[in-house]
């Protein structure tokens, strides 16, 4: 490898792939049997990328350099909500558009841009007839490279080495080497074992780093991971929100946990977690309307009790409050706020909110 920075771009690609196309032509490497989901522009319908570990510490994207990002591939869905802000320039090299029609390139990009803004520049390698060529790949290189000088670019693609013309690849990255360019290769390893090499992750160049996967079949890499995984748009949500509430950005939560309400009216768990926001945010009705729900729903679970008796106490619904109370005392002996505040409202004429307020600043 050359001595330029190496942002971690790296991260985000696996190495293992899966043929998905001519193997006399070429592979697109770091894919599934359907990548189809990453296409179209309704995001209930789209499948998104997380982490291996289900991102407990944030969803798929790691920071990488800020310039711009060069991706040959399959093109890209430019309207891919993962790609939202992210997207520089969509070309193409062959008499294919730039715009994505299998899905590979989309979820390659989703992987490998992390929190990047306006810094991907893909490149289409696959013709109207859905082939990859070496010489589209050649094309695309002198494109990224000499023309446009980008300095990091994704390949999750190859050819092996008994394909016509594999050398061209290699000679393509030398000669630019040669011409003083300054740039680094992101090349999957393959996934026909380490003993396939797989070009251009085999060619002997320092500008180029192999990167394979910690399964059997990936060929060999210069580092591994695992790859991300592809969900539907519930899961990608309910990702989403996680950090966000732990963070306190309820503001930003709101609307990813009112989208999840509207796909999964059933889930009686999220219904309470939207009213909790809510209820945190001063929207005291909504708040109320959505505990409601998740009681309707059959969740009897004490924090949500406690959170409809506030909601109703503060709406100065009385009889409901003291019903909701007494159930909470009855079924969970050790809720000592609640008994405390059950006792405060039967033994006062006042109006539950002027209640409240006195008892949540009793020790101010």
């Amino acid at each position: 490898m050359n001595g330029i920075g190496v942002p971690l771009l790296a991260l985000a690609l696996g190495g293992a792939s899966d043929v998905l196309a001519d193997q006399a032509k070429g592979y697109l490497l770091n894919g599934s049997d359907d990548l189809s989901t990453f296409l179209g522009n309704d995001p209930a319908r789209l499948s998104y990328l997380i982490k291996p570990e289900q991102a407990d510490l944030g969803l798929i994207g790691v920071p990488v350099s800020r310039e711009p990002v060069g991706l040959i591939d399959s093109g890209i869905n430019a309207d891919h909500p993962q790609l939202n802000g992210k997207v520089l320039e969509t070309l193409s090299v062959t008499d294919g558009p730039p715009e994505d029609r299998l899905g590979h390139g989309t979820s390659v990009a989703i992987g490998m841009t992390g929190a990047c803004q306006t810094c991907l520049i893909s490149v289409n390698v696959m013709d109207a007839q859905m082939n990859l060529t070496i010489g589209s790949v050649v094309d695309a290189l002198d494109l990224l490279i000499a023309q446009k000088q980008v300095r990091f670019v994704n390949m999750s693609l190859g050819f092996r080495a008994d394909a016509a013309g594999s050398d061209a690849i290699c000679a393509k990255i030398a000669e630019l080497d040669a011409a003083g360019f300054s740039f680094l290769i992101f090349a999957a390893a393959g996934n026909l074992g380490p003993d396939v090499p797989m070009y251009p992750a085999a060619c002997d160049s320092e500008s180029i780093l192999a990167v394979a996967s910690d399964e059997t079949s990936s060929g060999f890499g210069d580092v591994a991971g695992q790859r991300p995984i592809g969900v539907g748009r519930v899961e990608y949500l309910l990702l989403s929100v996680r950090p966000l509430i732990e963070l306190g950005q309820l503001q930003d939560a709101l609307p990813l946990l009112f989208e999840l309400r509207e796909l999964v009216p059933a889930d009686a768990e999220i219904a309470h977690s939207t009213a909790a926001v809510l209820f945190h945010l001063g929207r005291t009705p909504e708040a109320y309307a959505h505990a409601s729900a998740a009681r309707d729903l059959g969740r009897r679970e004490a924090g949500l009790t406690w959170l409809l008796a506030l909601t109703a106490a503060n709406l100065n619904k009385r009889a409901e409050t003291l019903d909701l109370l007494r159930e909470l005392v009855a079924d969970h002996p050790d809720q000592s706020e609640a008994r405390v505040l059950l006792a405060k409202i039967l033994a006062s004429d006042e109006d539950l909110q002027s209640i409240l307020q006195k008892h949540f600043t009793r020790d101010e």
